[in-house]
């Protein structure tokens, strides 16, 4: 899942640098990858990333510690707020152990939502720990908006 969705974003990303179309082809897969760039050509604007999502698109939020206001802004609009910029999440009781600093934190797979389409059996019965690195943020109740993974109390 990971290695899918990781070179989808990486092409998405090259694509909106690029400037083209936000949805070559009307494919409706992984759709956004936030920066720290401080604007999007029109086809990113905040309405049009919500009619998308009213026909049916998803967006998947992933935003840098460098998080430009204007993408904090749109976070706002479904009631995500971001952190601080320059911040991290870091659990010091979870950490890889060759990074002394505790900038990579483990996550349990029990934090990670229980929907079987975004986090498939096949990923959740490796045991795998999930690393993150990013920036910190809070959902509020917004029905379009489904936290992937949860945080420990201790980050």
């Amino acid at each position: 899942m990971y290695a899918t969705s990781h070179s989808l974003l990486k092409t998405f990303h090259r694509i909106l640098i690029k400037g083209h179309s936000a949805w070559p082809n009307n494919l409706k897969i992984i759709d956004c990858l936030l920066s720290d760039r401080a604007a999007f050509p029109a086809d990113l604007s905040p309405q049009a990333l919500v009619q998308f999502l009213e026909d049916g698109g998803t967006i998947l939020l992933a935003g840098s510690t460098n998080l430009s206001e204007y993408w904090r802004d749109f976070g706002q609009d479904f009631d995500v707020d971001f952190d601080d910029q320059a911040s991290l999440v870091v659990v010091n009781f979870h950490h890889l152990d060759h990074d002394p600093l505790t900038t990579y934190t483990s996550i349990e797979t029990n934090l990670l939502i229980e929907d079987q389409i975004v986090i498939p059996p096949s990923l959740r019965s490796t045991n795998i720990p999930v690393l993150f690195r990013g920036i910190g943020h809070a959902v509020g109740k917004n029905p379009l908006v489904m936290s992937v993974l949860r945080a420990s109390p201790l980050a």
